[in-house]
């Protein structure tokens, strides 16, 4: 029963991983004059602008950032890996599950996965804001002195992420030690 579990969050935090990698809303910047908003919102991969009267465009990061620092490489990187490492969790898991054998490794290593996922999610959104080079970007290019660059949903929905693999793995290493020697030994 716990391995259900752990798959159906594993499901959960590798759909909030996807969404979170993909949309362009892990900074937001925006001001306000007399009443019109406009906003910039940076990604992983795109840019994106809305200026009131005007139709909203997005743009590749790579065409406003020129060259794309080693930050939002690194985070890039930690963030696919992530994806990957949460769909190897789930897809262990599964495994153990569908075939019904007593073979507890796959849920060991789905644990172990999972945690890892966790890791990987956590880590590249954490160097994502730490160094944070769209803003130093904005600041010298655009709007000096005026940054209110604040996070937002894609790095949120990482973080959320990662917490959930965290627990998906303590889920998946319980599956694994309900059924162990040492569990029954304790209990007699």
């Amino acid at each position: 029963m716990l391995a259900v579990i752990g798959i159906a969050l594993n499901g959960l935090a590798l759909i909030l991983e996807v969404v979170g990698v993909i949309i362009p809303y892990w900074f937001i910047w925006s001001t306000s004059v007399h009443g019109l908003t406009a906003s910039i919102k940076f990604g992983l991969w795109k840019c994106c602008t809305e200026v009131p009267l005007l139709d909203s465009e997005c743009t590749s990061l790579e065409d406003i950032i020129h060259p794309i620092s080693n930050q939002i490489r690194v985070t890039r990187g930690l963030e696919i890996l992530s994806v990957l490492t949460t769909a190897m969790a789930g897809a262990l898991a599964f495994l153990r599950v569908v075939t019904r054998k007593d073979n507890r490794r796959f849920v060991l290593a789905a644990g172990i996965n999972a945690g890892i996922a966790g890791l990987l999610a956590i880590v590249g959104a954490v160097v994502f804001a730490v160094d944070n080079q769209v803003e130093k970007y904005l600041e010298e290019h655009a709007f000096k002195g005026q940054t209110n660059l604040k996070l937002h949903s894609g790095f949120g929905l990482c973080i959320v992420s990662g917490i959930l693999s965290f627990i998906t793995a303590v889920l998946y290493i319980l599956a694994f030690c309900s059924k162990s020697n040492i569990v029954h030994s304790i209990g007699t």
